[in-house]
């Protein structure tokens, strides 16, 4: 705050020396309402669930012998051949069923509310082949908070939640010349910040 005081240029050198002091002795002070952040969040949502609903589909159909699974995180990021400026949305529905979202940057809300309007010629439907079904539910797992629902109880999933317990997810960002690129991805939390950094 006091930074912002020192290089406005549209006020008084007295008054901003004055209202360094009263910020300084506490005489005066910033208050934010601490839903402020979390009503910008919800808003930015509503655009986003434009996007999502505008933008291209696929309706996975799951005919191997491992059935999706979800958790208390089902919406996930996947990033296709690792390309981290490719990433898609995937959201399995049921164990024999999963969406694969390809968020269309032309097609945000719109300015002044655009309407809603979803494209069916672009809805596609397909046959997840089984190491595709295996990736998609390695990565559920590791994007889960703290549950992973299943229809049944199995050894193989019990095994793999367990192998995957320190798995969470988590943002990062990274500067790459003028460019900056910020991800959502699910990170092995037992590795350290440093040894993660030695692994890239």
């Amino acid at each position: 705050m006091k930074e912002s005081l020192q290089s406005s240029t549209s006020m008084s050198d007295d008054l901003r020396t004055t209202l360094a002091e009263h910020l300084d002795n506490g005489k005066i002070g910033v208050n934010v309402d601490p839903e402020y952040a979390h009503a910008l969040g919800i808003a930015s949502l509503v655009d986003f669930a434009k996007t999502i609903f505008r933008s291209p589909w696929a309706v996975l159909l799951n005919r191997s012998d491992t059935p999706f699974v979800t958790s208390d995180n089902p919406a996930v990021l996947w990033y296709p051949g690792n390309n981290p400026q490719v990433a898609l949305t995937y959201v399995p529905v049921s164990p024999a069923c999963g969406i694969l979202v390809n968020p269309h940057a032309g097609r945000n809300a719109g300015q002044n509310g655009a309407e809603w309007k979803y494209f069916p010629d672009e809805t596609t439907f397909g046959v997840a082949k089984s190491e595709y079904v295996d990736e998609l539910n390695d990565l559920v797992i590791k994007s889960a908070e703290t549950v992973v629902l299943h229809g049944y109880r199995a050894e193989w999933l019990k095994q793999h939640v367990y192998r995957n317990r320190t798995w969470r997810v988590e943002g990062s960002t990274t500067y790459l010349g003028p460019y900056t690129i910020s991800q959502t991805r699910a990170r092995d939390m037992s590795v350290s910040t440093y040894q993660l950094s030695k692994l890239e």
